[in-house]
């Protein structure tokens, strides 16, 4: 039967006209579909390797650039600066209620020597920083001042500059935007695990940095990272800003 078939296949072919055409149709229509199939296959595959490639390569110039721009993010801020600190803290009292807590810092470096006015209750304090000693003046005076009159509401750490530029080199940054305006903005994350060896969650510390007009500005929420250290504290928030950098005598 299979060979009558191919005769009877053949035969038709060779003698019929039509039927020789609609079979030579066919077999066109049928290569000319998998000649389509077979180039999209193949564009797909090319567009997805060139792709991949180019968004790696993409990728990886961005971080460098990131990077770089991160790594001279604070070059110019060393210890010649006038600098504007702002604290707001949250804790909770003996009755379970906030009570909100504000203390402004503000004042000059330079080299080695720290002007620190203290603004809390609205009473005016000045301390001086000289190496690693704390000061204030009693009648023309100098004497030694206590570290928690100076900072009262949360440690000295979180609020001098040294500290923070040390915390934002810990971190990651997160994204980084540079406006048409010459306004430029860093988002970081800090891990509280880097900060707190002991604590091993993924808990993270927010930091926003605004450089602008020759100002920096930065917003630190340090809320996750204090509860830790004092479960009295309910929120902590700290805003810097500074300025006059490389101009302080």
């Amino acid at each position: 039967n299979s060979k009558e078939s191919k005769q009877s296949f053949f035969q038709k072919f060779k003698n019929d006209k039509k039927y020789r055409a609609k079979v030579q149709l066919i077999g066109y229509t049928v290569f000319i579909v998998f000649l389509i199939v077979f180039i999209n296959v193949s564009n797909v595959g090319n567009n997805y390797s060139y792709n991949s490639v180019d968004n790696n390569n993409l990728n990886a110039n961005d971080d460098n650039e990131l990077q770089e721009e991160d790594s001279n993010l604070f070059k110019d801020i060393d210890d010649n600066y006038s600098y504007n600190v702002d604290v707001v803290v949250k804790t909770k009292d003996e009755n379970g209620n906030d009570i909100e807590s504000k203390v402004n810092y503000n004042g000059d470096s330079y080299k080695e020597n720290l002007v620190i006015n203290k603004v809390y209750d609205n009473v005016n304090s000045t301390y001086y920083k000289v190496e690693d000693e704390y000061y204030y003046k009693e009648l023309d005076e100098f004497k030694l001042a206590v570290l928690d009159d100076i900072y009262n509401l949360i440690d000295g750490k979180y609020i001098e500059f040294s500290s923070v530029k040390g915390y934002i080199d810990k971190a990651s940054l997160d994204h980084f935007t540079d406006y048409s305006s010459g306004k430029m903005e860093y988002v970081y994350d800090l891990l509280v695990r880097d900060v707190i060896l002991s604590y091993k969650g993924e808990d993270t510390v927010p930091i926003n940095v605004v450089i602008e007009n020759n100002t920096v500005s930065i917003n630190i929420d340090y809320t996750n990272l204090l509860k830790i250290v004092d479960s009295n504290i309910v929120s902590c928030v700290v805003n810097y800003k500074y300025e006059n950098i490389g101009k302080v005598e």
